[in-house]
């Protein structure tokens, strides 16, 4: 099995420091999916994330067989050496994400930021739209310095 490129990212919420893995689905034709892990052994079908210090660590492979000790997967190649399963605690199944509380432990998340930055810190709408217009004029002025705002508008027009 090649080796799958793997998006990470870290969502924390008030309780939560949640690993979630973007991955390609072959089942859905390649349209990338998030995946969470979670703390349990292996099932037939599952994909687990090698979780240890070698080459494949970060590597994503599918359960073929359960075992006592591990999980097997399909053969691969580990600092010279060649391994066809992971042991207990090396691995993390990945199971898709529940969309459903995902917007809703986003919602309570922004919900939380939202008031640090209006409450706590004391930034409003207006400071906020002053920012990002002045972020945007940065960024065209620069591009018209460049030479790259004519080519982009020349390329539109």
């Amino acid at each position: 099995m090649k080796k799958i490129e793997v998006e990470q990212m870290s969502e924390t919420s008030a309780n939560t420091n949640t690993k979630i893995h973007v991955l390609a689905d072959e089942k859905l034709g390649g349209i990338k999916r998030e995946y969470i892990e979670v703390e349990r052994e292996g099932e037939v079908g599952d994909k687990v994330i090698h979780v240890y210090k070698g080459e494949s660590n970060g590597i994503v492979r599918v359960v073929r067989k359960a075992a006592d000790d591990g999980v097997d997967v399909d053969t691969f190649e580990d600092e010279g050496e060649l391994y066809s399963g992971f042991y207990h605690g090396y691995y993390c199944v990945l199971v898709p994400l529940d969309k459903e509380k995902t917007f809703e432990n986003k919602h309570n998340v922004y919900k939380e930021l939202k008031n640090l930055i209006h409450n706590e810190l004391g930034i409003s709408r207006q400071d906020i739209q002053k920012m990002i217009s002045n972020a945007v004029s940065n960024e065209v002025q620069k591009m018209s310095e460049s030479g790259k705002l004519d080519r982009v508008a020349g390329e539109k027009i």
